[in-house]
């Protein structure tokens, strides 16, 4: 790399920026007269939105008061119940060793423990007297705080009006800028440019060589990218030649990714696949590190964004992820390419097989809250007492399905999971706790956590109130009428001297004039009542879902079955308890579902009470059969106990770990009577769950009764 060419390309790309930004200035300036160009403080705007804020300050301090009462109930209660209550259950027992005691020694240490435990009651209940004063106090005064708080809510109700108001009638309706799209392009392309890093980081890369100065060319002479890439907040840490090599990368290894002209000019807008693609190029643009089970030496360093495209792209055209897939925007995809916690493509594919085969049943959850991250709840063990098992050959997340874990591990595993389907997920923790939100067609969805408004989300601009990240969502969800906020977020850019904004809540200290603008505007767009996003989205049908679609079927036909050599297979859903045709999905403990196999299979779920299962199996010939059962596993040292025609004596069978694939039991020689044999399964002690396709009787040996 040559230090003087890369000085001379930051040189010409800062000449470029400032002649560009000086056009769109005097065009805003002549076609719009734009007041706002002038960020005057004076502002109608700003006056709103500061009396706005002021208002909700004052609601937040009403609330202060009016829980008073609560918090003063709460230590009035905690004197009582705890502090007190403790304080004579310890003097009880200090007096009882006190009269058993038999030496001085223990008579003095017993005196000692008496006498602190009553000094104690009597500290609790001097603060109990100090508490019900201060409790009777809030009492008299509560009244008071609610009627402060309802007059600072209506008046932030008013504030808030006053502001939509000046928004309409002073910035929208007067000055159109906005809603004007004959810009779009000049103030994407100053993007690239929009401070001296941003100069620095593209000099760099053009300075590398010949192609990287191509790529930097190209992508400055192709509005339509520019334009889709600055609706999609730009590459990640703004590396606009990555997010290009990237790009141009996808498109020399997959047809099926469109020009960007034709992505915005074509009917519908940009496929699924040019989507995608962008998506790769912008959220990789800075490298993810791979992470990569501890034994596996060879693997990449870092995550291979080509290889991220082609394992969706690939996994789309085979059917197995989610139907809503293909009706993502590239922004919502960007949450589901990440590199978060450096999972590989492999473990993606681990994570859909896996479910396929474990709980093809949460593959088609009607509830799309918990559609797939269901899993989390029914088979990821809350605790970290195992963690210490965790395999170094395995993936993170098989370590996790194997040995379970607290809010992080389960709330990692939900993501995960999610993505695994292609399903949009951020990392949405509260204090003390992890969790996540994710998208559904309805909108986006906390799970694993506290309600919306307890949380927080990361975004590019920093970590923001969760819900100022549902406001934006909501924004975008608008479809067209969002570019309006892009609009205004990209001139606020062009004038300079603010730095960008995600949410109203999240912000500390002032705000200029474009960023109010910009979040006003978002506000207003996420509050409109109009359909939900997903109207207008046609969904792809998935073979994937397909398969499962019938999992609640409520036939449940299979038959115990014998070869002409004797041999037997017994379904799993063949059982004679529970009946199946009076439970047909099963009793809640053990499930009866369709199966990727074919025909249906059982689940023994982790959850609830041990259950036994029985079959009832005519046998032609008596003799030694060996035994095998076709099983799913999610974790190690699992056992089935068989009790055979009603004996006292259980006979133990090994569960290999499957790592969440098919396979067999070791066979098991047992000894068959001729006619009806009843085979009765249980399970006991703190087991983990396992799936069964069916059983094998091979005949080994028979005899004549």
């Amino acid at each position: 790399m040559s230090t003087s060419l890369r000085d001379a390309l930051a040189t010409q790309y800062a000449l470029d920026a400032a002649t560009l930004r000086q056009s769109i200035l005097d065009r805003l300036r002549n076609e719009f007269g734009y007041e706002m160009l002038s960020s005057s403080k004076s502002h109608p705007l700003l006056i709103a939105h500061r009396a706005e804020r002021e208002a909700m300050s004052s609601i937040e301090h009403a609330k202060v008061k009016t829980g008073n009462l609560e918090r003063c109930k709460g230590l009035v209660n905690h004197a009582q119940n705890k502090w007190i209550a403790e304080a004579n259950r310890n003097i009880s027992t200090a007096q009882s060793n006190l009269d058993s005691t038999t030496t001085n020694e223990a008579r003095d240490a017993a005196l000692t423990d008496l006498q602190h435990w009553r000094n104690n009651r009597e500290e609790g209940e001097r603060a109990l007297k100090e508490r019900l004063v201060n409790m009777h106090e809030a009492e008299a005064l509560h009244p008071t705080a609610q009627y402060e708080l309802k007059l600072a809510e209506e008046e932030y109700l008013k504030c808030k009006q006053e502001t939509e108001r000046i928004l309409h009638e002073h910035c929208i309706k007067e000055n159109n800028v906005t809603t004007c799209s004959d810009m779009d392009a000049d103030l994407a392309r100053y993007q690239i440019y929009v401070d001296t890093k941003a100069i620095a980081q593209l000099a760099e890369f053009a300075s590398q060589g010949y192609e990287n100065q191509i790529l930097i060319s190209d992508l400055l002479a192709d509005d339509h990218l520019l334009i889709l890439m600055a609706e999609n907040d730009g590459p990640r840490g703004g590396r606009y030649g990555a997010a290009m090599e990237i790009y141009n990368s996808i498109r020399l290894i997959s047809s099926r990714v469109e020009s960007s002209k034709d992505a915005r000019e074509q009917e519908g807008g940009p496929s699924i696949f040019y989507r995608l693609a962008l998506a790769v190029s912008l959220e990789h643009a800075v490298p993810y590190p791979q992470s990569n089970p501890d034994t596996c030496t060879d693997k990449p360093k870092f995550i291979d964004p080509i290889m991220r495209y082609l394992h969706y792209e690939n996994a789309y055209l085979a059917g197995e992820l989610d139907p809503a897939f293909d009706t993502l925007s590239t922004w919502e995809l960007t949450f589901v390419v990440d590199g978060e916690h450096g999972t590989p493509d492999e473990a993606f594919s681990w994570g859909r097989e896996m479910l396929c085969n474990y709980r093809p049943d949460l593959i088609l959850t009607k509830d799309y809250t918990w559609r797939y991250v269901h899993s989390v709840r029914t088979e990821i063990k809350y605790g970290s007492e195992e963690g210490k098992f965790d395999r170094p050959d395995l993936h993170f997340f098989q370590n996790v399905l194997m040995n379970g874990g607290v809010c992080g591990r389960r709330a990692f595993f939900g993501r995960f999971i999610l993505r695994s389907f292609g399903i949009p997920t951020i990392a949405r923790p509260s204090p003390g706790h992890g969790a996540l939100a994710h998208w559904t067609p309805s909108g986006w969805v906390v799970c694993l956590g506290p309600p919306w408004g307890k949380g927080s989300t990361k975004e590019k601009y920093g970590r923001v109130n969760d819900t100022d990240f549902l406001e934006h969502t909501r924004a975008r969800a608008k479809g067209y009428s969002f570019k309006r906020v892009i609009r205004a977020r990209l001139i606020g850019d062009i004038i300079g001297g603010e730095g960008k904004c995600f949410g109203l809540s999240s912000v500390r200290g002032e705000l200029g004039l474009w960023n109010v603008f910009t979040l006003h505007v978002q506000r207003s767009l996420a509050e409109e009542t109009t359909a939900p996003p997903m109207a207008g989205r046609r969904a792809k049908t998935s073979s994937t879902i397909a398969l499962c679609s019938d999992h609640s079927s409520t036939e449940c036909d299979e038959e115990i079955t014998m070869d002409k050599g004797g041999n037997i297979n017994i379904p799993a859903c063949s059982t004679s308890i529970p009946n199946p045709a009076m439970c047909p999905s099963g009793n809640g403990k053990i499930l009866f579902m369709r199966s990727n196999l074919g025909g249906k299979q059982l689940h023994y779920s982790r959850i609830g009470p041990h259950q036994s299962f029985e079959y009832n199996v005519n046998v032609l010939r008596a003799g030694t059969y060996a035994f095998s059962a076709r099983i799913v596993t999610p974790s190690w040292k699992q056992t089935l106990l068989l009790s055979l025609n009603g004996s006292e004596e259980l006979i133990n069978i090994y569960l290999p770990f499957t790592i969440g694939k098919w396979d067999t039991t070791k066979p098991l020689n047992l000894e068959l009577q001729g006619g009806l044999n009843t085979f009765t399964f249980s399970r006991t002690g703190d087991c983990k769950g396992v799936t069964i396709k069916d059983f094998s009787l091979e005949l080994m040996d028979w005899c004549v009764d």
